[in-house]
């Protein structure tokens, strides 16, 4: 929110990185990209928020056509919790957290995080949504599937990993509040029996959330919620301990167009889904893809610039006025081919990204766009995750970073 002080750079102030990166067959590969999942908690509840990063390699980087030629070769990655400092320096303690001197390997490419507290005792927990979309599973779907990840605190304040078995091609995870109880609910491109929509032209696929069972030793299903794996994020109960009734999400139309909706269910416990009101609409143009394969892609016009692809990757709930609940924030990307060639096909190399924020509140069972903007947002920028979190301690008043 308002600026009230000055930021200092600290160069330096958490650890050299490289050596994380010493994966075997690392200096062998070429042209590997790598990226990271990254969340911003106190996890040892100093009043520090620390740094927990989750890298991975990406195999459709490498040279030499190695795509989906390791499908039974694991993702290479580890997982880091960097711990704050009074100093403003950070140390790693992933060790010390997980009492292991072993690398935290994750079963696959991590996509999104949440976190929460899912055993009750007032530490932070945390969840990952993860797949093997990293190329080396080539052309079988099978075998992009991945499961979920939870690292759960426990008594002696050291760190635990928990899996909910349920393969799927997660994209979205979130963790929230529904009956006095903290859920798990992740989303993947996978197959789904269930959907929920109003109509039929409306829909959005549902899956099972999960609650930590008595014991604290692994998960159980509790009921189903709508949610879309691009991103969604479930609204809390309007009452203290009461359900979780709203879902703001991605939905998709009959073309499998994504835009922001909200899933609502009723006394009888049916649910309905209604899309916001669109600024833009899709048309569709004659298209090359990266690889010289000519089809048809949808098209959009927004801020007055041709987008490509317009698509919904991020969807977080922010507080930006003391007076009301946190309201729903869509981060809209998409890719910017501002003119057709000479043959009067738009060129997806010709693009350049497209991302801005949207803002939304939830009113009366219906999404719609709200008056907040950001000032001197570009448009046409590279970030493509969003993290909500309260940078200059202004509470109950949030910020947020894309990165």
């Amino acid at each position: 929110m308002a600026i009230e002080n000055n930021y200092v750079l600290h160069p330096g102030a958490i650890p050299n990185i490289a050596p994380y990166y010493q994966w075997t067959g690392w200096t062998t590969r070429g042209s590997i990209s790598s990226s990271l999942g990254l969340l911003t908690i106190d996890v040892n509840l100093d009043g520090r928020d620390d740094i927990i990063m989750h890298w991975f390699q990406f195999q459709s980087g490498e040279a030499g056509g190695k795509w989906g030629s390791e499908v039974g070769v694991s993702t290479p990655n580890r997982m880091i919790v960097f711990l704050a400092q009074p100093d403003g320096n950070y140390v790693d303690g992933t060790a010390q957290l997980f009492k292991t001197d072993q690398p935290i390997v994750l079963s696959g490419m991590s996509r999104k995080v949440s976190s929460g507290d899912l055993n009750g005792d007032g530490r932070p927990d945390w969840v990952y949504a993860l797949n093997r979309e990293d190329g080396r599973a080539g052309a079988n779907q099978s075998t992009i599937y991945s499961i979920i990840t939870a690292s759960i605190s426990q008594p002696d304040g050291s760190y635990k990993l928990i899996n909910i078995d349920v393969p799927d091609w997660y994209h979205a995870v979130t963790i929230f509040e529904s009956s006095g109880r903290s859920l798990v609910l992740a989303q993947g491109f996978g197959p789904k029996t269930t959907t929920f929509g109003s109509y039929a032209s409306l829909f959005v696929a549902g899956n099972t959330a999960y609650a930590l069972n008595s014991s604290g030793t692994g998960f159980e299903p509790v009921e189903n919620f709508p949610a879309d794996a691009a991103s969604f994020v479930v609204l809390p109960p309007t009452s203290p301990g009461g359900h979780a009734d709203q879902v703001v999400t991605t939905v998709r139309d009959a073309n499998n167009a994504q835009y922001p909706g909200l899933a609502v269910r009723d006394a009888q416990g049916h649910w309905s889904v209604t899309q916001a009101p669109s600024s833009f609409n899709i048309q569709t143009v004659n298209w090359v893809a990266w690889n010289g394969d000519r089809a048809t892609a949808p098209f959009a016009v927004i801020d007055g610039l041709p987008v490509a692809f317009v698509y919904y990757p991020e969807t977080a709930l922010i507080r930006t006025n003391i007076n009301v609940a946190p309201s729903p924030i869509f981060l809209l990307s998409g890719l910017v081919v501002s003119a057709p060639r000479a043959d009067g096909y738009y060129y997806e190399n010709d693009g350049k990204v497209f991302n801005k924020l949207e803002f939304y509140e939830v009113a009366n069972g219906q999404l719609s766009r709200s008056a907040v903007t950001v000032i001197g947002e570009n448009p046409v920028s590279f970030p493509s995750s969003l993290e909500v979190l309260d940078i200059n301690r202004d509470c109950p008043l949030e910020d947020f970073k894309l990165y």
